[in-house]
């Protein structure tokens, strides 16, 4: 299977992820609370872009210039235009500062990466996880996930721009199945 937008997975993203995860760890130090392999890229099976996503998680985000400054002496390149997630409903009330984020990409001539940088305990962090973790191990979720990946894809050709904001709508179901699972454990 390859489409413009996924392709189908590959064996190599486990180690590739586990590469990422032990740079972040060194550029970071003692900075990072955890760093874990997030995304599709983590779920064996599934299809994905072939982009490795990473969530690294800090204390705060109050000493963002030390976490920016350490991942850019690293190469990351820092996105300062994207500072938070998308709220998603399951959490109760919540503040838009429990979305906040830092995000990076991989440092230039590297193989892609997205870097998510949240605060360990927050809502969009939790959210990462849990989803991750549901579809390792319902795999009935995971194959009705992959297949809405795959129509969209077969839909918006090679638009990836497109394919990611009706993405971001088609989510939610499976995004409160995630918090419903976790909460349930």
């Amino acid at each position: 299977m390859q489409t413009a937008i996924l392709c189908s997975a590959k064996s190599s993203w486990r180690e590739e992820g586990q590469d990422w995860k032990a740079k972040l760890e060194s550029a970071l130090e003692q900075q990072a609370v955890a760093v874990h392999h997030i995304g599709s890229t983590a779920i064996s099976g599934l299809p994905s872009k072939d982009i490795i996503d990473l969530q690294v998680e800090v204390a705060s985000l109050e000493n963002r210039k030390n976490i920016i400054d350490a991942l850019q002496a690293a190469r990351f390149v820092h996105k300062p235009s994207i500072l938070e997630d998308s709220l998603q409903e399951g959490f109760g009330l919540t503040s838009k500062n429990d979305w906040a984020k830092l995000y990076f990409r991989e440092p230039v001539g590297q193989r892609s990466a997205h870097i998510h940088v949240r605060v360990c305990g927050a809502p969009n962090a939790l959210l990462a996880v849990w989803f991750r973790d549901w579809l390792r191990q319902d795999k009935t979720a995971s194959l009705r996930y992959a297949q809405m990946k795959l129509a969209l894809a077969t839909d918006c050709a090679e638009n990836l721009e497109h394919y990611v904001l009706r993405k971001d709508v088609l989510m939610h179901p499976f995004l409160q199945q995630a918090i419903a699972w976790a909460r349930a454990r």
